[in-house]
């Protein structure tokens, strides 16, 4: 058995606004004392591994917590955001601009990779949440993961957790929604129980904390 933490990162500028966000945002006063904050909540946790998503926010995030910690936190880049094209920085998350992006990710017009100028396309980032799972049960059992990554990952990693087909289009949409009930260093508890439960979907959301 394998207990994974996902840890929202702390607030940002781009939170507030509502905007979409560069790489290197970071955290504002607010979301500083949520991470310090978080820092206290992950110790009673007892990890015995810390992960980080490469963006400024997450690193930043976790190197608060790490004052509480006596980990340190190890970067990887399956855990950063979905990679959005760059273009839509700036634009608010409820405009013509981003419903006009989700109908190409979501449809796969433009079939990009986390280095392409379209961003990454929903079957590359379905590709990504596999060898996320892939890479999270190579930990020896008994682990307890303390992941820093931030919501829409967090959100569409609980949605395929048991499968990898694209979820229909008004599933996708009610993840992208749940987003914004995810606060700022908020915690969702997953499990990887392959000896407890059904066998061919081994993972479980716990609750949120």
């Amino acid at each position: 058995m394998i207990d994974i933490y996902f840890f929202r990162h702390g607030e940002t500028n781009g939170n507030v606004a509502g905007r979409h966000q560069p790489d290197v945002t970071r955290l504002t006063a607010r979301g500083k004392e949520q991470a310090t904050a978080a820092g206290v909540l992950a110790v009673a946790l007892e990890p015995t591994h810390f992960l980080v998503s490469t963006q400024v926010r997450a690193v930043e995030t976790a190197r608060l917590m790490g004052k509480s910690l006596t980990l340190i936190p190890e970067t990887n880049e399956l855990f950063q955001e979905l990679v959005r094209p760059k273009s839509i920085n700036g634009y608010y998350h409820w405009s013509f601009k981003t419903f006009w992006y989700l109908i190409r990710w979501y449809f796969e017009v433009a079939d990009g990779n986390n280095g392409s100028s379209e961003g990454e396309s929903y079957r590359t980032f379905r590709r990504r949440l596999k060898e996320t799972k892939q890479y999270l049960v190579t930990f020896p059992p008994g682990s307890r993961v303390v992941v820093v990554s931030h919501a829409v990952f967090i959100n569409l990693f609980m949605a395929h957790l048991c499968h990898e087909n694209r979820l229909p289009w008004w599933r996708a949409m009610r993840y992208f929604i749940k987003i914004f009930t995810l606060r700022n260093t908020g915690v969702i508890h997953v499990r990887f129980a392959p000896e407890l439960v059904n066998k061919e979907c081994p993972w479980r959301v716990l609750k949120e904390l």
